[in-house]
């Protein structure tokens, strides 16, 4: 089977897997193809020239109802403090940021972290007044004193705050429900998880043993990130701190239960509402199409 993803330092446990003979372990023989934009990833799909896609849940919220025919199955990582929205000192909550102009790159996943953000606090992106730029043009232009606010990702969270001592980190995706609106999942092709389950099992019986080799062999790891992505040892242990690798039990608590579906659910749900309002959708999948929590929930 293939695996379509990004050279991103989250996918860790799929290029673990590889390097470790997990796949093999477990009777697969995996083929991970790096294709850097997601669209492209989810044209791979449904051209069936791969079986799955890592990618953002927020996009899969609207590549599914575009025809790629996807179900998440796992979640190899979520966000840790690598992207947040920057301010001035006098914004003491996302309240404080109604009718302020917010740099960010709109249809991104960073502008989907905004309209979330917004969105818990009783706001909408009606409030705010946004000024379209890349991530790293947004930082830049906080960090000039351009922009009163800024959705940025590091090292610009970092930088920006260095070169401009009247702002501050409004908040950060470390820790809690902004954490899980940051997350990457695997997708498999539903035609596989009618009638192929078993393969799905033991890809993720693999994922296991990846994440447990990486709690006790960091130092490794970091040396297959890097390899992966043409970069230092040392960047990819810098990297590391922004991203949060989940184990089967953190990927058991996003999922839930029958009775009371996890987190999932609702970042997806809060995604497809993001997609709808910008026209990238017209006819959402619901999460329950969406998601097959069954693998998880039943690997001891």
């Amino acid at each position: 089977m293939r695996v379509a993803l990004s050279s991103w330092v989250g996918f860790a446990p799929l290029y673990v897997a590889q390097e470790q003979g997990f796949y093999e372990q477990h009777g697969l023989d995996v083929e991970l193809v790096p294709i850097e934009d997601p669209a492209d990833r989810f044209n791979a799909l449904k051209g069936k020239k791969v079986e799955a896609v890592a990618t953002t849940v927020d996009t899969f919220a609207h590549a599914i109802p575009a025809g790629a025919p996807a179900k998440i199955v796992w979640f190899p990582d979520t966000a840790n403090g690598g992207e947040g929205i920057l301010t001035g000192r006098d914004v003491n909550s996302v309240t404080d940021l109604k009718g302020q102009t917010v740099a960010v790159n709109k249809g991104s996943t960073m502008e989907f972290l905004v309209a979330y953000v917004l969105d818990q606090a009783g706001l909408s992106m009606d409030d705010v007044k946004i000024r379209n730029m890349t991530s790293d043009q947004a930082g830049a232009a906080f960090a000039a004193g351009k922009v009163p606010a800024a959705a940025t990702w590091e090292p610009w969270l970092t930088t920006a705050l260095k070169k401009n001592k009247d702002g501050k980190l409004l908040l950060s995706t470390k820790g809690g429900a902004y954490a899980q609106i940051m997350s990457d999942a695997i997708g498999f092709d539903s035609e596989i998880i009618d009638s192929s389950p078993e393969t799905v099992t033991k890809f993720l019986s693999a994922m296991k043993d990846a994440n447990e080799f990486i709690e006790k062999n960091n130092q490794e790891t970091f040396k297959i990130v890097a390899d992966v992505n043409q970069i230092s040892v040392e960047e990819a242990a810098g990297l590391w701190k922004s991203t949060k690798m989940l184990s089967l039990q953190d990927n058991k608590e996003y999922m839930g239960s029958d009775d009371k579906p996890g987190p999932l659910f609702g970042v997806y749900d809060a995604a497809t509402k993001f997609w709808q309002e910008r026209g990238k959708i017209t006819d959402p999948t619901p999460a329950e199409d969406a998601i097959a929590p069954q693998f998880v929930r039943d690997m001891g």
